[in-house]
């Protein structure tokens, strides 16, 4: 594995996407985020389906 971590963060409460986002810029996270709403959209994140099938734009996480 090159480069930094990524995370998939799949929430559809905009308040918590916000608590995560905030907690991991202050306590220093070095970790790419990225967040989907649903499961749904997570299992076409994660197949490479639809508007997510650039895996060069949209790599696979290393933690969901």
């Amino acid at each position: 594995m090159t480069g930094k971590p990524f995370i998939l963060h799949v929430e559809d409460d905009p308040n918590d996407v916000l608590l995560i986002g905030l907690a991991f810029r202050k306590s220093g996270i070095a970790a790419g985020l990225h967040v989907v709403n649903d499961g749904e959209q997570a299992i076409q994140y994660l197949a490479g389906q639809g508007a997510y099938a650039n895996r060069q734009t949209f790599t696979l996480p290393t933690f969901v």
